[in-house]
């Protein structure tokens, strides 16, 4: 339900309100998949927030998640993410660890 809401705030040019529900979502502790991560970065590369992007970046390292290493999605989201908003240094560490 939670990247429903996320993903229809960021089709709905809202962007800004589903990247607070994904900080609501860490903050209440709910379970985060892969396409968690992905709408959060497509409602971070919306409104060019950088900073933001790299903080769910962070989020999915700290956690330990294997979605980094073996998910493709998150790879893909990740790499599209550093190219839309130009943070090339970012991207080549992702093209290099799915390399």
């Amino acid at each position: 339900m939670w990247n429903t809401i996320i993903r229809g705030y960021c089709k709905a040019k809202i962007p800004t309100m589903g990247f607070s529900f994904f900080c609501q979502m860490a903050q209440e502790c709910v379970e985060m998949d892969p396409w968690s991560f992905i709408f959060a970065l497509k409602a971070c590369e919306q409104f060019c927030a950088v900073f933001e992007g790299v903080l769910v970046h962070c989020w999915v390292w700290k956690m330990g998640f294997e979605y980094f290493d073996s998910d493709l999605v998150v790879q893909t989201g990740s790499i599209h993410f550093n190219a839309e908003c130009g943070c090339l240094d970012l991207r080549m560490k992702c093209l290099i660890k799915v390399l």
